[in-house]
Formats: structure tokens, sequence, C-alpha cells
């Protein structure tokens, strides 16, 4: 998975994904992109690890549907964050620390844009 994921990663910080921070995170270096970056690493370990047990029929078709179901859980989360940010009038956080940069989406009249 975080080979289909790895220039998006890198984009946010530019260093390899190690087992480290496949399993924790990275530490001590707390930024906006860090943080992104971290908030994807947890999401692919969440989907992964939610989606153990599933039977496959092929390695191939077990990584394209997990890689579907790491973008549709991404997509689902962050439309119901941009939404409860709408609502509380902290659009402006929202951006700050999901769409870093415009990296996963972007803004436009108050409607959210996915780039997934």
């Amino acid at each position: 998975m975080y080979e289909y994921f790895h220039p998006l990663l890198t984009q946010l910080y530019n260093e390899p994904i190690d087992k480290l921070e496949m399993a924790f995170g990275i530490f001590n270096r707390k930024n906006d992109k860090i943080m992104l970056r971290n908030y994807l690493t947890f999401t692919i370990r969440h989907v992964v690890f939610k989606s153990r047990n599933s039977e496959f029929t092929s390695a191939q078709i077990s990584k394209n549907a997990l890689i579907l179901k790491i973008k549709n859980f991404l997509k689902r989360d962050l439309e119901l964050r941009f939404i409860m940010a709408k609502t509380t009038c902290n659009i402006s956080l929202f951006e700050k620390e999901f769409l870093v940069y415009n990296i996963l989406g972007n803004i436009i009249n108050e409607n959210l844009f996915l780039n997934l």
C-alpha cells in the first residue's frame, strides 16, 4: 500500500517510509505536513488492519481493493471533517490541517474538492 501512496507521502515529507513510521508515525517533527503524513499513514494502517481477514483471489486484486478502500475512507472522513468545520466556522483550520498546500484538495466557494 505504501508504494502506491509514496509520491503523496514524500510530497509531505521527503524521507522514505520506514517500518517505525509504518507502525507509529513520525515523532518529534511537529508541523502541518508531518501531521498530515501521520494522518495518511494511520489511515492506511487502519484500513489494512480492518481488511486483514478479507479473502482475495490474488495479491494484485487485494492491493487494488485496499487502495480503493483507503481512498474511499479518506474521502468520507475528510468530507465529514469538512462539514464539521463548516458548521463550526473552522474552515481555515480544516484547510491548514488537512489540505496543506492543497495537496489533498482545495476549497472553492466553501465547497470541498478532493484530489483523491
